[in-house]
């Protein structure tokens, strides 16, 4: 993937300041909820799903830690990016 284009996008959401939402779905809604969102055929069978949602932006299930507002978030610094079997994985830091 090309990090540059990444991060630069990265870091002009986290300075639109745009609003995160977190609310929960029953599986029948999930299609209709999620957008922008990579490998869902990854995503587990659950009784309800937590989504995470950056307004306008993506919204997919998820379970870490998230913040109200991207402005939170410092800048970020992408540091390489890893090809796996299933996709990518990329590394990064916030400053």
């Amino acid at each position: 993937p090309r990090l540059g284009e990444i991060e630069a996008v990265a870091n002009r959401v986290v300075a639109e300041d745009r609003p995160v939402r977190v609310f929960y779905v029953r599986p029948g809604e999930l299609a209709g909820i999620v957008y922008n969102a990579p490998n869902m055929a990854r995503v587990p069978a659950a009784e309800r799903y937590r989504v995470v949602e950056i307004v306008g932006v993506n919204a997919m299930p998820c379970t870490g830690t998230h913040v109200r507002r991207t402005g939170e978030v410092g800048a970020i610094r992408l540091l390489g990016a890893e090809e796996t079997g299933r996709g990518w994985k990329i590394f990064y830091a916030v400053e």
